[in-house]
């Protein structure tokens, strides 16, 4: 059933209203309004957040690289002679798409118990008296801050 048009009280002609075709009061737009303004702030700032975490894996995921390509390195070295590897620190500033990383890589060899070897004077390991080496590579860049480093462990034989 059609809804019946409202008419003018003094003419009798009709209003152009329909009853019940009231429209919204400016209380019930100013609520929507408020409702749709608290969603979409919190919608930006899960964007915000999203973006922040995108940008800190890319980093992290380019150091990982950095720090599996070290290894490599070092893998390669220790095949032609276990006596390419010092144990002396390499520190290696490498930069990628504009932001510098530092590539810091340590070499220990162990010995057979397991323990790391005395650095410096102490005997002379190789992977032929059946010991190994402990390559530790860490990477870190500018705004790390609080976060830890990206490192990478490995014993080579």
């Amino acid at each position: 059933m059609a809804a019946v048009p409202e008419r003018d009280a003094a003419t009798g002609q009709p209003t152009g209203r329909r009853s019940g075709d009231a429209g919204f009061s400016l209380v019930e737009i100013i609520v929507a309004l408020s409702v749709f303004a608290v969603l979409a702030v919190a919608c930006a700032s899960i964007a915000i957040d999203s973006l922040g975490v995108a940008g800190d894996n890319r980093e992290r995921v380019r150091a990982a690289n950095l720090a599996s390509a070290e290894v490599e390195r070092t893998r390669a070295q220790f095949r032609v002679s276990p006596a390419n590897v010092s144990e002396t620190p390499l520190v290696t500033p490498t930069a990628v798409d504009g932001l510098n990383y530092t590539v810091t890589r340590r070499a220990t060899w162990l010995d057979n118990s397991g323990l790391d070897a005395p650095v410096g004077g102490g005997p002379s390991y190789t992977a032929a008296t059946g010991n190994a080496l402990r390559v530790e590579v860490q990477v870190s860049w500018p705004g790390l801050g609080e976060r830890p480093p990206v490192i990478s462990t490995t014993v080579l034989s």
